[in-house]
């Protein structure tokens, strides 16, 4: 059974945790915020929100959970750790690329602390995009196990490792999803910069280029890489990608190292053609840009 919840902080993270913990039917005793202005926000946001009590701690809740900023985990945790504190307690942070060891002024205060990072993107969707999320869990045994069970209650998945990951462990897991999320919206607006420069509206291009994109997913999700693998690279068509990195040149010679990088990438993963045509295909993508 989850215990009564603290929620720390009011940003994305947390206007995402408060309406997914009351739809579980997860008691909130305490929304903490930064100041009084942004606690004022945040009961505007959610006005049937019992617990949204400002810049302070209350009602001895027996989960914290820490939904700041990274580089404030830590001194956010050295000043929880003055309020009284159930001696059963768990603390809970969700950066992916922090370990439990940034909650340690909770856990001499005699809090279990631990990590439930969600594997999804913050956004406008709110709440409804951790239903179906994948999540990083890590801790002490009691802080990870109610870290397992709240994920369970708000519908997201476990990640399975195969060891406890270490340090540059994390980076690498933190570098992986910002590859898929951040640089992803990178790549979209570079290709919708290009689409424009063929005449296109901006925003008609822009929703074009993220249904494409939805596709691609669709299609790695239910064929993995392989059944993924479209276009002029698998296909081993040198005319299209020799044609499309001149383009690239005159219009952004960043986009061109971009698109070239990944097309090496592709080519390493794709199995069709024969020796000639691969061998062609790695020459040109070979190619740097012009200085």
């Amino acid at each position: 059974m989850i215990p009564a919840v603290a929620l720390i902080g009011t940003g994305r993270l947390a206007s995402a945790l408060a309406p997914a913990l009351k739809g579980a039917g997860i008691r909130v005793v305490s929304v903490v915020a930064r100041t009084e202005s942004s606690a004022g926000r945040f009961r505007r946001q959610f006005p049937r929100l019992a617990g949204v009590t400002g810049t302070t701690l209350r009602g001895k809740p027996g989960l914290l959970l820490l939904a700041v900023p990274d580089r404030e985990i830590e001194a956010t945790a050295a000043v929880l750790a003055r309020f009284p504190v159930r001696p059963d307690g768990v603390a809970l942070h969700h950066a992916g690329g922090l370990g439990r060891e940034v909650l340690e002024p909770l856990r001499s205060a005699g809090l279990a602390t631990g990590v439930l990072h969600p594997l999804q993107v913050m956004g406008i969707a709110g709440h409804k995009v951790l239903e179906g999320s994948y999540a990083r869990i890590d801790g002490e045994p009691r802080a990870r196990r109610l870290a397992a069970e709240l994920a369970a209650e708000l519908g997201m998945t476990a990640l399975k490792f195969r060891r406890r990951p270490d340090r540059e462990a994390l980076s690498a897991y933190h570098a992986g999803a910002a590859l898929a999320s951040n640089d992803l919206v990178a790549l979209l607006s570079l290709g919708t910069d290009l689409l424009v420069a063929s005449g296109v509206g901006r925003a008609q291009a822009l929703d074009a280029l993220a249904t494409l994109a939805g596709g691609a997913i669709r299609n790695l999700r239910e064929g993995g890489v392989p059944g993924a693998m479209t276009g002029p690279v698998a296909r081993g068509d040198t005319v299209t990608v020799s044609a499309h990195l001149d383009r690239l040149e005159e219009l952004s010679p960043e986009a061109r190292e971009i698109h070239r990088l990944l097309s090496r990438r592709l080519l390493d993963l794709s199995r069709s053609g024969g020796v000639k045509e691969r061998s062609r295909m790695g020459r040109i993508l070979g190619r740097r840009r012009s200085s």
